[in-house]
């Protein structure tokens, strides 16, 4: 069973360097019991999007390419970069991406990272650039009910086995909402992520994955900063 084997893959800790895994799976179904609470009191939105035709999915993912996107490094770590830059939220708006649509769309892609085999062996790190959100406007991409449904899945209940979120350029109003939210999280997730007013370039640095930022991806200017390595 593919969903057993994804939260087996969560609970597992590299022991040998050829690789070889200990499994804690008391941990595992530990962590299924929290899934199964969250497909309780949200199952319906993955019953809608069973009965959906996968291309209409990916349809709706090639829409919103810009506003997220996902590469690798060398490890194999899955690296997903969400741009919520002015700009992208208008062309959202474009393609008549409702609060709703949004929300499946998160939803699908949560559990497609569950199902991705680097994600399941060395993890993922996901970058968020929020420049000019505020909890206002953040509002009106997510209702706050369908926030709170997708911070308990991608952090507490999936087996998304996540290294770092981080979450750059975000105002003061917005670092203080969250840090404030993330006081009545779990301990553990709360370590995981961090929020910065900067690019936080010297934590990307020091992962060693500023190399892999998209080219169009917020303020970074990819393309210029490519440009002056190359011409060092």
């Amino acid at each position: 069973d593919d969903v057993l084997c994804s939260f087996l893959a969560w609970a597992s800790v590299r022991v040998e360097e050829n690789g070889a895994l200990l499994i804690n799976v008391s941990r595992a179904f530990r962590r299924i019991n929290l899934y199964s609470d969250w497909l309780e009191s949200e199952g319906r939105v993955l019953d809608e999007l069973l009965s959906l035709n996968y291309d209409d999915m990916r349809i709706l993912a090639n829409k919103c390419k810009r506003h997220i996107q996902y590469n690798y490094d060398e490890t194999g770590r899955v690296l997903q970069w969400i741009d919520l830059s002015p700009d992208v939220l208008v062309q959202m708006e474009k393609h008549s991406l409702t609060k709703y649509k949004r929300f499946q769309l998160f939803i699908w892609i949560t559990h497609e990272i569950m199902f991705d085999n680097n994600a399941q062996l060395h993890g993922v790190i996901a970058i968020r650039y929020a420049a000019f959100i505020s909890p206002v406007i953040m509002s009106t991409i997510f209702d706050f009910k369908m926030t709170q449904s997708l911070q308990k899945l991608m952090y507490a209940a999936s087996s998304v086995k996540l290294v770092l979120a981080l979450t750059v350029r975000v105002p003061l109003c917005g670092r203080v909402f969250w840090r404030t939210v993330y006081k009545y999280i779990q301990k553990s997730v709360h370590q995981l992520r961090e929020f910065r007013a900067d690019d936080g370039i010297d934590v990307l640095e020091k992962l060693r994955i500023a190399q892999h930022i998209p080219e169009d991806y917020g303020d970074y200017n990819v393309r210029n900063r490519k440009r002056n390595l190359e011409e060092v």
